[in-house]
């Protein structure tokens, strides 16, 4: 990663989904492989000197592993309140960037996050770069201007209160990665849950 060295740069672990196909459960502390998924999404976050969890009112002490709970920045919101509460606390910190990971992605690898940071240093002009996988983009795995929170704030009384809606009003580009198999897989049902611990223990086996 370029320049990682002169950057400053926090990471956010989105967590404050409802989890209603998993039965009301706490994603962050669901486990693929032996590693409950906020261990997987902290891992991911790699290029980041600190690292907090939004959404705190669906996480514990325990799950969250020492690191800050932060409140989203309005009830009931969706992704785009934790997001907004990330980046005033990466505003808050001087940083340059706030890299996010969606908690129930268990696959994330560090290099895509680094692939993102060198793609948005290589477009100064850029506020946000995304991610992209097979034309699809990945509205909750990317690289943002910490200067963007209190635009983010506002975004919230809008009437779509999505984040593609807010990341469409900014400057922004999506970057197509190359990723390994199930990198992007999203646990929402019981059914995703089995295919990842599958997953999982297909790569344990192959090791």
């Amino acid at each position: 990663m370029a320049n990682s060295d002169a950057a400053r740069i926090y990471g956010l672990i989105l967590a404050g989904g409802a989890g209603s196909r998993m039965g009301g459960a706490d994603k962050s502390a669901l486990v693929v492989g032996g590693v409950s998924f906020l261990a997987r999404a902290r891992h991911a976050l790699g290029p980041a000197v600190r690292i907090a969890v939004a959404g705190g009112a669906r996480v514990g002490p325990d799950a969250a592993d020492g690191l800050p709970l932060l409140p989203d920045a309005a009830a009931n919101a969706g992704p785009l309140a934790g997001l907004a509460a990330g980046l005033a606390w990466a505003e808050a910190g001087a940083a340059d960037w706030l890299i996010v990971a969606p908690v129930d992605a268990p696959f994330l690898a560090a290099s895509a996050y680094e692939r993102l940071l060198d793609a948005a240093r290589a477009e100064p002009e850029l506020e946000a770069v995304v991610a992209e996988a097979d034309s699809h983009v990945q509205w909750l795995t990317g690289a943002w201007r910490p200067w963007l929170a209190a635009e983010a704030r506002r975004a919230l009384d809008r009437p779509d209160r999505s984040v593609a809606a807010f990341l469409k009003t900014r400057r922004w580009r999506a970057l197509p990665l190359a990723t390994r198999p199930n990198m992007f897989l999203n646990v929402n049902a019981p059914a995703d849950l089995a295919a990842a611990n599958d997953h999982a223990a297909a790569d344990s086996e192959g090791a």
